[in-house]
């Protein structure tokens, strides 16, 4: 007779095993139904492949029955390319038992169709950790594919408009420039001809004109490539006090005769070199004081630069331009900054512009790190403020020049501005010499008068053109008429205006010009000069009235030994630039080609001190004609690009064919001076 309790253990195994039967059987439901209700798809597969398991979204994305799939393996439904990115990520997965994820797995559905999906990959193991299949999820992304595919081809699309549209710009630009290098260049060879009043008007529209156009063209082409973030920018060390004389330089014929008073003051705190890029700090400035000399019709424009803070080795500066013109209204200050706006519709009309010009300030500033606000009242003149910083330059020592033969003398100013009197009299007593500052042109005979008596006579008088009362002309005729000693006293005459007072001021009897507001180094060496020439005339006992020293005349001799080879293959621009050189005291030789210019110049190198290049030439282009100079050994020799391709990159690619400047067409004679001054009367002066 069996044992009741063996019997009643064997049940309560049985009980159990059924217990965990209907537990596994509950779970595997779960499990199903946890499968059958996700969106994606589920797969197990062998090793070898073959599908073991499925959901039936799975079934849903392949669109095969159950029947089909449980007898399929995954290659039946992938191409040989993918089913061999699936066999390395399965061997991958076995190898190192991690779970890995694989995209855009493209399977063949049911009816031929391609379905891109997003797959994972784990290993599946046996009781005893041994590898027996794989599993997964499978997640449809062909909508996101499609998407993707469009989009790509819209990128592609918009990438072929934006070149097709930077080829339309660079043509444009190229086709523009060419023929106004021409206009412009001969209305300014025009305007220095003798010319009937009518000729001279009708020259000077032509010239203006031309200019509006260039400014139009430069504006859309610069406002087109910052918009599409193509606006390159340099970091070199240079000069900020020599970019804002230059600004000055070039916007002081757009005062003519207003009765302006320009003015500068920069901190003696500012470092004499900074590193950053000079090209767009010197574009933001001019566009800032063009600004103020289109609306001032009288006063005064001043620009100040600050140095606010030096931290994390960059030099914070603050540049303020100042004008006295018709100002802008509170309502419409914060709109001028935005494309094609000006203050008001009727600004345009009355005082010309695109509109674009502070909206290129903003963006430029905003670009290099910084920023540009106005503040301004309606009918009182407006202030244009400029923050910006710059890193240290890389040079750890840089010669400033001392001028120790004026210091000590005592030097007499006259100025009705008394902005510009208290900036002139601190840039002289800076440099260690003694100065009265007079702001009425009528006390100045007794004056010099009581300084005679008490043995203590002015060794030079700097006295300004524009004053009431007396003008400038007026008191230096009265001074040289004057009985005595100070009728020899040297006379240095400042105007805001052009140089084209020089032979008035000569007339009345000054022995120096310069133009407002004056470099304090040309102030410097100016004294320097009316001092040495004064002394030299007291010895000699000679009363006869010297050349008008100018700030420009010192360098006349120089410049009749400076020898310029010119590669342009353009018949009209080759007269254009010859005339403006040759009359402007330089020695001139012209190249048709390329080929030519390398020819002369690897003959006679020592016959030349510049080359202008043009770039786009018959038999050889420019770029090839420099690197083949360089590549000879010239490279002391300066190569200046001169040429109508303006676009982004067209100067570097003349810098690194080795080129050491660039000048964009139409030529500006300013510019070409000022690049000769650079790289050829800077190197010989200094």
């Amino acid at each position: 007779m069996p044992d009741t309790n063996v019997l009643l253990t064997q049940e309560q195994k049985i009980r159990e095993l059924e217990a965990e039967r209907d537990l596994y059987k509950q779970r595997e439901e779960r499990y199903r139904a946890i499968l059958e209700g996700i969106e994606d798809g589920y797969y197990e597969v062998d090793l070898q492949g073959n599908t073991t398991f499925f959901n039936d979204s799975y079934l849903l994305l392949l669109g095969y029955s159950a029947q089909e799939m449980i007898t399929m393996n995954y290659k039946d439904y992938v191409s040989k390319e993918t089913a061999a990115m699936i066999f390395k990520t399965f061997n991958h997965v076995y190898r190192t038992a991690v779970p890995t994820k694989a995209l855009d797995w493209p399977l063949i559905r049911k009816d031929g169709s391609i379905c891109y999906v997003e797959i994972s990959v784990s290993l599946m193991k046996d009781a005893h950790g041994k590898g027996i299949g794989f599993r997964g999820i499978m997640r449809d992304i062909s909508k996101r594919k499609t998407v993707e595919e469009h989009l790509r081809k819209a990128m592609i699309k918009a990438e072929e408009a934006n070149i097709a549209k930077n080829e339309f710009l660079a043509n444009m630009s190229h086709e523009i420039r060419t023929p106004m290098n021409a206009v412009i260049g001969f209305c300014d060879i025009l305007m220095d001809t003798p010319l009937t009043e009518n000729q001279q008007d009708y020259t000077d529209c032509i010239r203006k004109n031309g200019e509006i156009l260039l400014y139009l063209l430069s504006d859309i082409l610069d406002f087109s490539k910052i918009e599409s973030g193509e606006y390159d920018f340099e970091t070199i060390d240079f000069d900020p006090e020599l970019i804002i004389y230059d600004v000055f330089d070039l916007i002081r014929h757009k005062i003519g005769d207003k009765d302006i008073e320009l003015l500068c003051r920069i901190d003696d705190n500012l470092p004499p070199l900074v590193n950053g890029d000079p090209t767009r700090l010197r574009q933001i400035l001019t566009n800032l004081i063009d600004n103020a000399a289109k609306f001032t019709s009288q006063g005064e424009i001043e620009l100040s630069l600050d140095l606010v803070a030096i931290t994390n080795n960059k030099f914070d500066l603050h540049v303020k331009v100042r004008d006295s013109g018709i100002g802008i209204r509170p309502e419409q200050v914060k709109l001028i900054f935005e494309p094609f706006r000006q203050a008001d519709g009727s600004t345009t009309r009355k005082y010309g512009g695109t509109g674009l010009g502070l909206s290129i300030c903003k963006k430029l500033s905003q670009a290099m790190g910084g920023n540009i606000w106005a503040e301004s009242t309606w009918g009182s003149g407006t202030t244009f403020n400029l923050a910006l910083s710059f890193g240290k330059a890389r040079e750890d020592h840089v010669q400033i020049p001392h001028f120790v033969s004026i210091s000590g003398k005592n030097i007499l100013i006259v100025d009705d501005n008394s902005t510009n009197l208290t900036i002139l009299k601190y840039l002289l007593e800076k440099e260690g010499m003694r100065v009265t500052a007079l702001d009425k042109s009528t006390d100045t005979l007794a004056v010099m008068e009581e300084a005679t008596k008490k043995k203590d006579p002015f060794d030079l008088a700097i006295i300004d053109i524009q004053m009431p009362d007396m003008s400038g002309f007026q008191l230096a005729s009265l001074i040289k008429l004057s009985k005595g000693p100070n009728s020899s006293v040297p006379l240095l005459a400042l105007s805001s205006l052009m140089e084209k007072e020089a032979s008035a001021c000569h007339r009345s009897g000054f022995d120096g010009f310069l133009s407002k507001p004056v470099n304090r180094l040309k102030l410097y060496r100016m004294i320097e000069g009316l001092l040495s020439k004064g002394q030299v005339r007291k010895k000699k006992k000679d009363d006869s009235k010297d050349a008008l020293l100018t700030q420009y005349s010192i360098r006349e001799n120089l410049k009749h030994s400076i020898r310029i080879l010119l590669a342009e293959d353009n018949p009209v621009n080759q007269k254009m630039a010859t005339i403006l050189l040759t009359k402007a005291g330089y020695h001139v030789d012209i190249a048709a080609t390329g080929k030519e210019a390398v020819e002369k110049f690897t003959k006679a190198p020592s016959c030349f001190d510049v080359i202008f290049m043009d770039i786009q030439m018959p038999e050889l282009d420019g770029l090839k004609a420099t690197r083949m100079i360089r590549e000879q050994g010239f490279h002391t020799i300066p190569i200046i690009a001169m040429t109508a391709n303006a676009m982004k990159g067209d100067r570097e690619k003349c810098l690194g064919a080795g080129m050491n400047d660039y000048i964009a067409k139409p030529i500006r004679r300013e510019k070409v001076f000022e690049i000769l001054e650079k790289w050829c009367f800077r190197l010989r002066v200094s």
